[in-house]
């Protein structure tokens, strides 16, 4: 049984026996959780560890936005992270309802996969994960001599703008002055909405 000892996570976000779902849903959505005011979110990240929330099916939510700011490493002393929110939506899924995409491109061959991997304190816990030249998956030890090596830079990008045009939205987390100004639009919970 996968405990969580942490008492800021909700019950709902803890896996205890639920297993993996193997499948995803259209129009399911991904949070993801960047620092304060980045344009480009995948710009400037290395994709060895691209974890993501899901939602969930739309009559059995797993995670909502929010759920993704929660801390669940319990070395950190902090219940929250004080960030942005990136919102996905998944729009195209294989027969089978996984997603998987290929890129080729100057004799690099690379596969991405979205792999819902629950841990401990997160249930809704998602990741992406690339396999180079279809044989070795990118991790951190690996990454530099992967798909994170200067010949591998028109095939990063690419799977980096797969990712970009997956997103839907931004949530921006407010100051205590930007969430009383009337101007913004807001989610009702100290966010503005960016689409």
């Amino acid at each position: 049984m996968n405990i969580c000892t942490l008492p800021h996570i909700p019950e709902r976000l803890h896996t205890k026996e639920r297993l993996a779902l193997k499948e995803f849903f259209i129009d399911e959505e991904l949070y993801w959780r960047c620092k304060p005011k980045i344009e480009l979110p995948y710009s400037a990240i290395t994709l060895s560890d691209v974890s993501h929330n899901r939602q969930g099916h739309s009559e059995n939510i797993i995670s909502e936005s929010l759920d993704v700011l929660w801390n669940i490493d319990a070395s950190k002393d902090f219940e929250k992270y004080e960030y942005d929110i990136v919102v996905l939506k998944i729009k195209e899924l294989l027969p089978n309802h996984t997603f998987s995409k290929q890129f080729e491109e100057d004799n690099y061959k690379v596969s991405m996969s979205l792999i819902h991997e629950p841990i401990n304190c997160n249930y809704a816990h998602t990741i992406f994960k690339f396999i180079f030249q279809l044989d070795t998956e990118v991790t951190f030890k690996n990454y530099d001599d992967t798909l994170g090596s200067k010949k591998a830079k028109k095939i990063r990008s690419l799977c980096k703008i797969e990712i970009q045009k997956m997103i839907i939205r931004k949530e921006l987390r407010l100051t205590e002055m930007e969430t009383k100004s009337p101007l913004n639009h807001q989610n009702g919970k100290g966010f503005i909405l960016f689409t």
